[in-house]
């Protein structure tokens, strides 16, 4: 169980960080004379924050990054435009979620779906940069969607005639499956974390959505 006290030093670690993330150094982290966050049992290992300096050392182990796209297809009952919901992990603790309603009217859940994941993409590539400024380097990183159709298309570099109506931007997405910088998997979608982004849920799916993002201890 974390220390309160703990959460607040947290905060103010952020906090100082963030005036050096464009030139992020061992010198002027040692000189912000960063605090050790602690549990209530006095001990920093587990904690779920990983400090500066051990980025700036490499240290990146269970540092891996994730993502969850889906998409409501025609959720809008009044232009029927779909909802895109993605989420994207970061060494399993949430960091980045998104739910926005579409820009254009798919005609499939497939397109859809596909839509969705190279938004989730662009904020994958995003958040991969970031990283690299503290030198950890990603690739192939796993984006998960529950319709294999999409993931056919997005694995596909040949345009047919049932997908060349969709935008062109959302098409970058299989340049970077191509070049190895992500890979898309399908999850079944009782799994599928970012179904909570996308429409209303039930109680019961609802907290056990937010439990397995770390949104909610199902011991309270």
């Amino acid at each position: 169980m974390l220390d309160p006290s703990g959460q607040i030093e947290e905060l103010r670690v952020v906090k100082l960080l963030s005036k050096f993330r464009d030139d992020p150094t061992v010198n002027k982290g040692e000189r912000a004379n960063l605090p050790q966050p602690r549990n209530s049992d006095g001990n920093s290992e587990n904690f779920p924050f990983l400090s500066f300096l051990d980025l700036e050392r490499g240290v990146t182990s269970g540092f891996d990054l994730t993502a969850y796209s889906d998409s409501d297809f025609a959720g809008c009952k009044i232009d029927r435009k779909g909802t895109t919901g993605g989420c994207h992990l970061l060494g399993g603790k949430l960091v980045s979620w998104t739910s926005k309603k579409q820009n254009s009217v798919s005609t499939s859940t497939a397109e859809a779906e596909y839509v969705a994941a190279g938004i989730c993409c662009a904020q994958v590539l995003w958040l991969r940069n970031q990283l690299q400024d503290y030198d950890i380097q990603l690739s192939k990183i796993p984006i998960y969607c529950d319709n294999t159709s999409a993931i056919a298309i997005a694995n596909n570099p040949v345009l047919h005639s049932k997908t060349k109506h969709i935008e062109v931007r959302y098409h970058f997405i299989r340049d970077h499956v191509m070049n190895g910088d992500i890979e898309l998997h399908f999850v079944p979608t009782e799994y599928q974390l970012a179904d909570l982004f996308t429409k209303p849920l039930d109680v019961t799916r609802f907290n056990m959505l937010i439990s397995e993002l770390g949104m909610l201890n199902p011991d309270e």
